[in-house]
Parts: C-alpha cells; structure tokens; sequence
C-alpha cells in the first residue's frame, strides 16, 4: 500500500514537462515579470497570457450630394474619419450662442426731462425710514450719517421707471452733480416722471419746492 502511494504522489506536484522535476508554487516570482516568465520557460510551462479587448470606437461621416438643378440626392457616401476630424466638423454644426446682454450694461446718455421735489434727511420727517434710531432707505441702506451715499447723493425715484441702484447725471435747480437711487416713497411711486432728492433738513425741502431738471444715466441699476 504505501509503495502505491509513493508512485501516485509525485503525479500530484507541480512539476516541469521536459525535465519532471519536482516545483515549489512559491518560488515562482509573482505576475507581472521578466523573472516569472523566464522561469516558466525554463522548466517548460507555458503561461496563459490574458489579452484584453478594448472598444474601436469608428468615426463616420455621411456625405450627400445633390443635384443644384432639381435639388435631389444624386447619391450618399459614408467615409471613416478621424475623431479629430469629427470633433472639428461638430464644432462647426453647432450654432454660435450670443452673449446675453444684461440690463445694467445697456446705459442711455441721452438727457430726460424728471420733474424734482426734496424730502428730509431728519428723522422727524422720514419715520418710514427709520430703524432702531437710523435712517435707513428702502434699499436697506443705512443713511444716518448724512445724504451722501458713498459720494453720490440720495435719490428717491420710482423703481418701475429708474431701477434701484442706478447712478444718474443730474442737473437741477442751477446745480449739476451724481446721484443714486436708493430709495422711494408714496408720492414718487404714483409719479413715471418725478425724483426725489434728500435733503438736510424740512425748511430746506420746503425752499428747494418744485424744480425742472434732466437726468442721464451714468449706470443704470446695480
């Protein structure tokens, strides 16, 4: 019995098929290398390569051609071509898209005719815009301090007509200076045609009363 067992034993072992000599699995150098391939090749096994398939990936183009005089297709060609020369001939089928222009980008110079009242900066006479103590406009801007806004003065228009946040040319009352337009009011919401300016104080609202004047846009909106 054990004589039987000792001849089947090396038929179970790894071995070489031209010399039959007995192999240690773990001798054999891992994958991938020169060193595993040369030592299969010397004790006469043959590796299994694997190959990996990849996708071709073909690139056609459909030619038409047509007859100019009756305008029908005399015959259709399909070429192979390149993915340079697909990407190419895709990029010249798309349309151009136009930039969009935004509100505040288009600025009229051309002078308009605004009928000019004043209100006043006094927290007396401006409730409304009043808040924890501070003036502050309709925009959200605190005016406290006087009624200059970043150097421009205050402006009080209707939003429909002159967007908040645009700097409008003024020239009122013999004067000519910047303004922008932070704020409104009831009576300037009712008005297409009239601006509002701030002012220090109720007595110089009163005497600065009704006044014709003109406006251009510096920057129209924000």
């Amino acid at each position: 019995m054990f004589n039987v067992i000792a001849s089947i034993l090396p038929l179970l072992m790894p071995f070489s098929a031209d010399q039959g000599e007995y192999i240690n699995v773990n001798e054999i150098p891992p994958i991938p290398s020169v060193e595993r391939e040369e030592y299969l090749t010397d004790h006469g096994i043959t590796p299994i390569i694997k190959t990996e398939v990849k996708e071709k990936v073909v690139y056609k183009e459909r030619v038409v051609y047509v007859d100019r005089g009756t305008n029908e297709t005399v015959k259709t060609e399909v070429k192979g071509i390149s993915k340079k020369e697909y990407e190419s001939s895709k990029k010249k089928a798309e349309p151009k898209k136009e930039p969009v222009k935004k509100e505040s980008q288009t600025v009229s110079n051309q002078s308009q005719n605004f009928e000019f009242t004043a209100y006043s900066h006094e927290p007396s006479e401006a409730q409304s815009h009043r808040y924890n103590g501070k003036i502050v406009t309709a925009t959200g801007k605190d005016v406290t301090s006087g009624i200059y806004y970043q150097g421009y003065r205050i402006l009080a228009v209707n939003p429909n007509v002159i967007p908040y946040g645009s700097i409008l040319s003024v020239s009122v009352n013999g004067q000519s200076f910047k303004g922008i337009a932070l704020d409104t009011g009831g009576a300037i919401k009712s008005r297409s045609n009239r601006i509002d300016l701030m002012v220090n104080d109720t007595n110089e609202a009163l005497t600065f009363g009704v006044q014709q004047g003109n406006i251009s846009y510096v920057r129209k909106g924000w």
